[in-house]
């Protein structure tokens, strides 16, 4: 009888597995071009989720992925959450070249061309190496303005030694104004990075927020220019950071909550608003150490 080739992504089912594409998760071959490969099939064929199978996937150049196609995308590891992120002990870790602007970068083939779609991303380890500087600056930038990335939400991943983190920057769109909508940041790990999430280039780059359940073990402080709606920042570990949360925006209403504070320096808590009818809830967080720490509002 005849028999058919199987593929991986036939095993796992309704999605596209990057090692079909020709990536290799070795630490060394230049990986970023079947995994653009494998996004850009995904968009041509309706198909929803890449799948990432325990490796080391290393990026030359960024991967721009294109949100043109009316579909939401999804990235899934296989990664647990954790402190422990250098190790060779198995599950998805994505690294790349020293500098680069970012491993992932979400555009559109026209940036004044209002629309966004869906985005998910769980289990991956992103790594970078002395706050950006060997290694790529950020791990996910969203360039996208106008209708945004509704929701975008990174879920138990772990982020190390990033300048930036996540990233919302609509300086480029022309005006238009709200990048990432509906952003729900919920039980990862950050270490040693600068900013864990970061959003400017102007009002609403990020609107609609929910960083909870995040340990920040001198992971990033969160900076955001331009925050708009509402925000829930609650239940994180937030320790040995400077300046750790400062919001800046127009109308917002706000939640900062149960956050545990250790070796905190400058503003454990900033935030300014325009609209004069903001409003924020601020109850229940704990301080320890953190000696001349001051809250802003």
């Amino acid at each position: 009888m005849a028999l058919t080739k199987t593929s991986f992504s036939m095993i796992q089912g309704a999605m596209l597995n990057v090692l079909d594409f020709g990536a290799v998760g070795d630490g060394v071959a230049h990986d970023n071009v079947p995994i653009n490969a494998a996004i850009e099939y995904a968009f041509a064929n309706g198909i929803g989720t890449i799948y990432f199978p325990n490796g080391d996937y290393y990026f030359a150049a960024p991967v721009t992925v294109l949100m043109d196609a009316e579909q939401a995308i999804a990235f899934l590891g296989d990664a647990p959450v954790g402190y422990g992120v250098g190790g060779t002990s198995g599950g998805t870790k994505i690294t790349g070249a020293a500098g680069i602007e970012s491993l992932f970068i979400f555009s559109k083939t026209n940036l004044l061309l209002a629309g966004g779609y869906a985005f998910t991303c769980s289990s991956i380890r992103w790594i970078s190496a002395d706050f950006g500087t060997n290694g790529p600056l950020t791990a996910l930038k969203s360039k996208i303005g106008g209708a945004p990335m509704r929701p975008f939400i990174v879920k138990n991943c772990t982020f190390k030694n990033f300048d930036k983190a996540i990233v919302s920057d609509i300086s480029e769109t022309g005006g238009l104004t709200t990048g990432l909508c509906q952003v729900i940041i919920r039980e990862n790990t950050f270490v040693f990075c600068n900013r864990s999430l970061y959003g400017t280039g102007g009002l609403g780059c990020i609107l609609d927020l929910d960083f909870s359940d995040n340990v920040s073990e001198n992971g990033g402080a969160i900076e955001i220019i331009g925050l708009g709606g509402t925000f829930r920042i609650a239940d994180n570990l937030l320790e040995g950071q400077v300046d750790n949360c400062q919001l800046t925006g127009g109308l917002m209403h706000g939640e900062y909550s149960r956050n545990y504070h250790e070796i905190n320096l400058g503003n454990l808590l900033k935030v300014s608003a325009t609209n004069p009818n903001s409003s924020i809830t601020v109850q229940d967080n704990y301080i320890l150490n953190c000696s001349g720490a001051q809250v802003n509002m």
